[in-house]
């Protein structure tokens, strides 16, 4: 009897604690908790290729980490924590790095990288996990198509890119011959379908040459000629960045001297870098997301932070893309409120975006998300860097203008 009696008095004992725990707040090993997130500290994922042919888009992650942290600031009393990773560019070390950020990190949520194919290789694993995932410079229709609820592309996709290409080469006066070099891999592929598409749809126009080069090619003479002898009026270039570089090269070389409209992997500033000098360029233009030139007024904020964090890094266009990513983060985790949790999150990114444009924001077009179109921009310009100087352009027309002062 004592035996069973003392059973009862220690089930009341530990019955009554369990109350008490409720009222004073000790924790419930049972409670469950949004993961990367504290009292005080929000974690987020990154990676990005700190090694590689490309380690200088890394620079991307390195502007919006600091945005996220110093623009940040305290968010309902915590401060945001960045975890950055190197992906190289390759969708095995990208998938590695998603796994390592959400199951040995624990991640509130990741905030993407620069190349598609790792977006496209990580894609089944944050819908299986649910893990919020924003891009930031991986463009490739296929990682926000059809929609997953936890993944979003503040940005542009490519085929909003190619259309844009396709846009601005028909204000070019004179143009009815278009040609077309490109990769044969899922990423050129992404840009090259919805280009042809738009091309017949809207201007009834198909590429009088349709040229193939592989990346890692020195040499692309070849295909030069073959666009030269076709007498194409512009040619939509659908290759990566070093490729660009060659083709560039090879065509003033060989006098193909028509405007060259670059894929959304590539920067004139870049291209400038890469082959110092202007003559090449002259004609040469790249998609870009801001909407302001290096030295608006707009900008000194973004460079005066960047620097401040990186300061032996150069700031460039580059560095600016999809800075729209950060802001939209910084301003969801703020309607959260205390209470945060991924999914709450995720409600407030579908349901709070539309047509959104804050102060800071220098993107080309507003951020604008629903429930079925996690693409958060549409349109997007043109740059060149043929004055010396980076520019940004809507038409051919505008850079005549630059080109007459």
């Amino acid at each position: 009897m004592r035996n069973k009696g003392g059973r009862k008095s220690f089930a009341k004992i530990v019955g009554l604690m369990a109350v008490l725990g409720c009222l004073v707040g000790i924790p419930d090993a049972n409670a469950g908790s949004a993961p990367g997130v504290t009292d005080d500290t929000i974690l987020i994922g990154m990676h990005t290729p700190l090694t590689g042919p490309i380690a200088l888009y890394s620079k991307i992650a390195f502007m919006n980490k600091a945005i996220l942290e110093e623009w940040g600031g305290t968010i309902h009393g915590r401060k945001i924590k960045n975890i950055v990773l190197d992906d190289g560019c390759d969708p095995v070390k990208g998938v590695a790095a998603a796994k390592k950020l959400i199951y040995d990190e624990k991640v509130f949520m990741i905030h993407g990288g620069q190349c598609s194919n790792c977006g496209l290789a990580i894609r089944p694993i944050v819908e299986k996990t649910g893990t919020p995932y924003i891009t930031q410079g991986e463009v490739h229709d296929g990682i926000v198509v059809p929609t997953v609820k936890n993944i979003f592309n503040p940005g542009y996709v490519s085929s909003s890119g190619s259309r844009t290409l396709v846009d601005f080469a028909m204000t070019i006066p004179g143009v009815k011959r278009v040609g077309v070099i490109r990769h044969t891999d899922e990423w050129a592929t992404a840009l090259y379908e919805p280009l042809i598409k738009h091309l017949k749809e809207k201007y009834n126009m198909a590429p009088v040459a349709d040229v193939v080069t592989e990346r890692g090619v020195a040499d692309v003479t070849p295909q030069v000629l073959r666009l030269k002898k076709a007498k194409v009026d512009a040619v939509f270039s659908l290759i990566y960045v070093v490729a660009t570089t060659t083709f560039i090269r090879d065509a003033h070389k060989l006098g193909l001297n028509v405007p060259i409209l670059g894929s959304t992997a590539t920067s004139v500033a870049d291209q400038y870098e890469s082959l110092k000098s202007l003559a090449p360029l002259k004609k040469y233009f790249s998609p870009y997301w801001c909407k302001y030139p290096l030295d608006h007024p707009n900008v000194t904020p973004y460079r005066e932070l960047f620097l401040k964090h990186n300061p032996t890094k150069i700031f460039d266009s580059v560095t600016l893309y999809i800075t729209g990513g950060a802001l939209v983060i910084l301003d969801a985790l703020e309607k959260c409120g205390k209470d945060l949790t991924q999914e709450k999150f995720v409600e407030v990114l579908e349901t709070s975006y539309k047509n959104w444009e804050p102060d800071r924001y220098i993107g080309a077009s507003p951020i604008t998300f629903s429930e079925t179109d996690h693409i958060g921009m549409d349109v997007v310009t043109m740059s060149t860097i043929a004055t010396g100087k980076f520019e940004v352009v809507d038409t051919y027309q505008d850079y005549e203008r630059l080109m007459k002062k």
